[in-house]
């Protein structure tokens, strides 16, 4: 069958009470959604956050007339072949690798559904359960301490494989007791915090010294994650597991930290490397370095491409109201600790139609 319509939507999803991630704060969530539609009618579905890029206009403008009245295999080559042909860089943003990315997604939807299986049996893996991290803790008005120890003791009840929490927003006295608080409360299980890039050169050395103490065994983005130079110092300096790269949109980007021995372990997003290009080949050099990966945000997707990730060490949900997804989105199965993927053809994501509608800003269609 060949593709007779795509459909790319902004759609901006409201929160229900400001949310801090480092010094970030958001009130509402934006994505970009992309339906691809063959002949028959069989839809694919792919979505990204837009982070303040022009994403859906990209999306139609640069991918979906293309793809019209191609097969659908032919069409799943086009977006990574795209940017290879143009030796693409990240020199605006990672908005045209967001794009590719985001328009490969709903091809492998697409293309799974019609082969009546799962994208990860499509591309080659059985689809192995990972390991299921709660994103919690997320800066919140009338969120302290104790309401943190209360999240995290809830995640704990619920069979969670591993937490994280957010630092960087707060002062150093407050974020030290925020992650002695989340070392009580989540006992032996994993702790990882994430200060969202809120540093540009040296963590405060209490706190640092508080992560050590609390056995984190993951500490995301102290810095800005083209700062490789800062993350090669870090990793001298301290024996915590370091991790950045979730935003970088280059492959080369990710081989300048590897190649400085600046990072632990790599993180990534499928909403913003294309599955069959970039981020293969990403998951190439952190097996050639010997460091795992970790997928960020978007567990529907990540839960499908273990086969595409090096050493993975889990698939990342979110406390429900943050991320905006859990929104959309029926949640994913967890099940003693880790993600079951779904069986179902696709990406076997189950959306809430009516909130897509009621959110959606614009559509442009081709």
């Amino acid at each position: 069958m060949s593709i007779s319509r795509v459909v790319t939507r902004l759609g901006r999803v409201p929160l229900l009470t400001q949310v801090g991630f480092g010094k970030t704060v958001v009130d509402r969530r934006d994505f970009v959604v992309v339906d691809v539609v063959d002949a028959s009618g069989a839809l694919g579905r792919g979505c990204a956050y837009t982070r303040d890029l022009p994403l859906p206009a990209l999306v139609h403008e640069v991918f979906a007339g293309a793809i019209i009245g191609l097969p659908v295999q032919e069409a799943l080559s086009l977006p990574s072949g795209w940017l290879k042909a143009r030796e693409f860089h990240a020199v605006d943003g990672g908005a045209i690798g967001r794009a590719a990315a985001v328009m490969e997604l709903a091809l492998l939807d697409l293309a799974a559904l019609l082969e009546g299986r799962s994208v990860s049996h499509m591309l080659g893996d059985p689809g192995s359960p990972m390991t299921a991290r709660l994103a919690a803790g997320y800066y919140r008005p009338g969120v302290g301490p104790r309401e943190l120890g209360e999240e995290l003791r809830a995640g704990v009840g619920q069979g969670y494989g591993g937490f994280k929490i957010m630092i960087g927003g707060a002062s150093v006295e407050d974020d030290v007791e925020r992650v002695r608080v989340a070392r009580a409360s989540v006992g032996n299980h994993p702790l990882a915090v994430d200060a969202a890039g809120s540093w540009s050169e040296r963590v405060p050395p209490e706190l640092l010294s508080c992560l050590e103490e609390a056995q984190v065994d993951l500490f995301e983005d102290p810095f800005p994650p083209r700062n490789v130079s800062a993350y090669a110092a870090l990793a001298h300096h301290t024996n915590l597991r370091v991790g950045t790269g979730e935003s970088l949109g280059d492959v080369g980007s990710f081989r300048q930290l590897l190649e400085a021995q600046a990072l632990g372990l790599v993180r990534v997003d499928a909403t913003v490397l294309p599955v069959t290009g970039a981020l293969s080949e990403v998951s190439r050099l952190a097996a050639d370095a010997g460091l795992p990966m970790f997928a960020h945000f978007f567990p529907h997707f990540h839960a499908q491409l273990s086969a595409r990730l090096s050493d993975s060490w889990g698939v990342e949900t979110v406390t429900p109201g943050v991320d905006g997804l859990s929104d959309l989105t029926e949640p994913v199965s967890v099940e003693g600790g880790r993600v079951v993927p779904q069986k179902n053809p696709g990406f076997g994501i189950g959306w809430h139609e009516d909130r897509l509608e009621r959110w959606t800003v614009s559509a442009l269609l081709a």
